[in-house]
């Protein structure tokens, strides 16, 4: 006999002796089994499944991200950018930022170097940068997204593009010899 059907032949000697109440068969001491796992009524999801609470209010989106300076000179190594803001605002009130920085086309924006004071943007949403680390919470929309120095008095660069949040992600955002640029 194959040792295939001799196995096969095992298990189901085993499996009858179970049924009906055990036996002391040498068979069945020969046969590995393993270990039954437990019944129960729930599915547990694995690791990679299970969802991750969000503790975003209703409405809103969490961005998370890193902001990085970027070096140009093959020497010195990109590194966290240690402070500072991302400010983001809204397209619908982007009146707000043109109004600061004027007429500028969107190759431009990654440059822009602007004096701002606390209310310059009220419509704004700011989260400061620590440690190349951020976190804020938008409505999904699309907006614009801007780096506000450390001390919180110049805008250094504003992303080329429009951003649409639409669902908590992550974002990364430079700054460096390009300019400011957001990668979402």
């Amino acid at each position: 006999m194959s040792q295939v059907r001799l196995k096969i032949l095992a298990g189901a000697v085993v499996l009858l002796s179970a049924c009906s109440g055990g036996s002391d068969s040498p068979v069945e001491s020969a046969v590995a089994t393993e270990p039954s796992l437990p019944v129960t009524s729930q599915v547990q999801p694995s690791e990679d499944e299970q969802e991750v609470p969000d503790n975003v209010e209703p409405g809103l989106s969490r961005i998370e991200g890193e902001a990085w300076a970027v070096s140009d000179v093959q020497t010195q190594p990109d590194h966290p950018m240690p402070g500072g803001f991302l400010v983001v605002l809204p397209v619908d009130n982007s009146n707000e930022l043109w109004d600061l920085i004027g007429e500028v086309e969107s190759h431009q924006l990654p440059y822009t170097s602007i004096a701002v004071q606390e209310g310059d943007l009220p419509s704004a949403t700011r989260a400061p940068i620590v440690d190349g680390v951020f976190s804020i919470e938008l409505a999904n929309g699309e907006y614009q997204a801007c780096r506000i120095n450390d001390a919180g008095t110049a805008i250094q660069g504003c992303a080329a593009e429009v951003t649409t949040v639409a669902g908590s992600t992550t974002w990364t955002v430079r700054t460096g010899e390009g300019g400011f640029e957001l990668l979402s």
